[in-house]
């Protein structure tokens, strides 16, 4: 293909559907139009392009851009992911800390975030990569909680699906409303706390825990597990570990309403707030604090740590705790025959409304 006739670069912290979308509307096609004839045997927006492109199609899109493969390959979002995963990421999977599309043909269950403000005030609207990391909730720049559906109709915010009259990416392609005309409240400075910790992780490929310091991967196992047990809190408020995580300041009566057994990575903008802001409490307590509540309340090993939990394998009492509660669980696992437990029902009930509210776009 030959190069385009209107160059289109790559703006700050742009993500790669972004640019995809933008550069599409400037030179007047759809972007179903533009990525069909760049590349006719694949289509790309059945896939996440915000992942990266391999190596033999990103060719053929430096070529056509005019822009080098290496600023492409900086805008993907796989090394962040593998730095808080720790671990080579398998293509055709999902993948931790990244919010998941949900892609159906050219639909998506799962809208792309964005700060209306950041919309508003940009002289060329774009969404930001960061906009897609599960541990972002509100902008890093306006304090403002990021939103992922249209306030106007409700759809999933999809640039892909613009057309090439609609002229700014700043569009809801369902109802053609403009994205950055309402308001939207400011964020917790807990949620823009844990942030704005998570970036610095990825960053520095450390941080901290009370007075240790951890690989990035440990740290971010280490919040998923929080994540877990204020979920399991939630759901047995009454219990010990429900106890336990009120003591360390944790809203359980707000997290409740969190979807039962969906990953962070498929939660809404707001449920994932509750759930970083709560993990954000305990990481703060320290790990001392947590077992001196965990004694108080009197919690056995498996509650405060169970098989589904990646505990990190730090100094200190947490890894000892994680293997017991392991050992427990599966022996719990082998012991369960039918009817199958509420819970297990509710995760299959919350995957089963998802899809459903995708068929009845």
């Amino acid at each position: 293909m030959s190069a385009w006739s209107i160059r289109v670069p790559l703006l700050p912290d742009e993500s790669i559907s972004s640019w995809l979308t933008r550069s599409a509307i400037a030179q007047g096609c759809d972007p179903l139009v533009l990525t069909g004839a760049l590349w006719p045997k694949w289509r790309i927006w059945t896939t996440d392009p915000d992942r990266g492109i391999e190596p033999g199609r990103l060719r053929a899109l430096a070529r056509a851009s005019g822009i080098p493969e290496s600023e492409f390959l900086s805008a993907s979002l796989r090394p962040v992911i593998e730095a808080a995963a720790g671990r080579p990421l398998v293509v055709r999977s999902s993948w931790p800390w990244l919010l998941a599309l949900g892609s159906r043909n050219l639909k998506r269950q799962g809208g792309i975030q964005y700060c209306q403000a950041c919309l508003a005030e940009d002289r060329t609207p774009y969404f930001r990569a960061q906009w897609r990391l599960t541990w972002h909730v509100c902008c890093s720049k306006h304090g403002l909680w990021l939103s992922d559906r249209c306030p106007f109709c409700g759809a999933p915010v999809e640039p892909h699906r613009l057309e090439a009259h609609d002229g700014s990416l700043a569009t809801c392609a369902t109802c053609k409303a403009t994205l950055g005309r309402s308001c939207a409240d400011m964020a917790q400075p807990v949620a823009a706390a844990l942030q704005q910790a998570a970036d610095s992780a990825v960053k520095v490929k450390h941080a901290s825990y009370g007075d240790r310091l951890l690989p990035a991967s440990d740290w971010f196992k280490l919040i998923r597990h929080f994540v877990v047990l204020i979920r399991r809190a939630s759901a047995h408020p009454s219990s010990g570990l429900g106890r336990a995580m009120r003591l360390l300041s944790v809203d359980l009566n707000a997290v409740g309403a969190v979807s039962p057994g969906l990953p962070v990575e498929l939660l809404s903008v707001a449920e994932r707030a509750l759930l970083m802001q709560g993990a954000w409490q305990v990481l703060n307590a320290g790990e001392h604090q947590l077992m001196q509540v965990a004694r108080d309340t009197g919690l056995s090993t498996t509650a405060i740590s169970g098989c589904d939990s990646a505990v990190p394998s730090t100094q200190g009492p947490l890894p000892s705790l994680a293997q017991s509660g392991r050992r427990q669980a599966k022996a719990t696992r082998m012991a369960i025959t039918k009817p199958r437990p509420k819970r297990s029902v509710q995760i299959a009930w919350a995957y089963l409304q998802r899809r459903f509210r995708s068929t009845l776009r």
